[in-house]
């Protein structure tokens, strides 16, 4: 829906750069020389009923002042009015009866020259220079509209620049919204990913603690087969000693025969390699068992 500023006041104001301001400037270019006596600028705002204010220029047409229309109404209003403008004491060079008025060269950028107005506490209107020398007068409902229009231009520029930034917003919202739902599913396929991770895991941990206690099993199952192994060592060194201790005791009976001494030489000689074979057996069992 457009705003209802959109439509500009007529004529149009274009504030950025220094507007041209001579069709606002009032029509005939009035103004009274500063020697000219008071009578001069009433019959000008007798000429002129629309005139606001009567620049006073001095002899190089720069102004000093103005005279306003709320004085010589006031002057013609009173009822010796007329006696005193022919009273020559009173009907003086118009500077004297000049006022201080806002004063801006006609290039001046509109802004400027509305705070110059505000500055300068104007009611009725501004004169407009142009090297310094008098150009023409805006008044002050002039100025009102101007600073209108300005401030419409304003308004619309803002609301575009709201416009804008809210078209923006929406962008940006849309684009949170789409990152959201690819997050959400992001998320989805990691918490997916993270569930089959820990199934592979229990599995993994139920393969392994198998493991552990076959491994454990198996274990068990060596110590036992070495336990076994060492009883069954120690029943094949008592069956030598036993062994050894027969053949001892067949050498000494081989000794008491007297028909024998030669066969008792050779027992002896038997019995010490059994004896020496025996502790090479104990020697191997030993370095077996470290």
């Amino acid at each position: 829906m457009p705003s209802p500023l959109a439509k500009p006041l007529s004529p149009p104001i274009h504030t950025v750069s220094a507007p041209d301001l001579s069709p606002y400037c009032e029509p005939g270019n009035a103004h009274v020389e500063a020697t000219a006596p008071l009578r001069s600028a009433v019959e000008a705002f007798r000429c002129n009923p629309k005139l606001r204010l009567l620049p006073v220029v001095d002899g190089g047409r720069r102004p000093i002042g103005a005279v306003f229309e709320q004085d010589v109404r006031e002057i013609l209003y009173n009822p010796y009015g007329h006696a005193l403008l022919d009273n020559p004491a009173f009907n003086r060079a118009a500077e004297t009866h000049c006022r201080p008025c806002p004063i801006a060269e006609v290039d001046t950028p509109l802004p400027d020259l509305l705070d110059a107005y505000a500055s300068s506490n104007g009611s009725e209107g501004m004169i407009l220079t142009r090297d310094g020398k008098l150009f023409g007068t805006v008044t002050n409902r002039t100025l009102i509209r101007l600073a209108a229009e300005r401030e419409a231009e304003i308004t619309r520029a803002r609301m575009a620049r709201l416009e804008q930034v809210a078209a923006a917003s929406d962008r940006f919202v849309r684009d949170i919204s789409a990152l959201a739902d690819a997050l959400a599913q992001v998320t989805a396929g990691v918490e997916a990913s993270a569930a089959a991770t820990a199934k592979r895991t229990g599995l993994y941990s139920e393969r392994a603690a198998s493991v552990a206690a076959a491994a454990s099993q198996t274990a068990e199952g060596m110590i036992g087969l070495a336990g076994q192994g060492d009883e069954l060592a120690g029943t094949v060194d008592r069956v030598r000693e036993h062994t050894l201790l027969a053949r001892e005791a067949a050498a000494q009976a081989v000794v008491l025969t007297p028909a024998a001494p030669r066969a008792g030489a050779c027992w002896a000689r038997h019995r010490r390699r059994s004896r020496r074979a025996c502790r090479s057996s104990r020697r191997s069992r030993a370095r077996r068992n470290c």
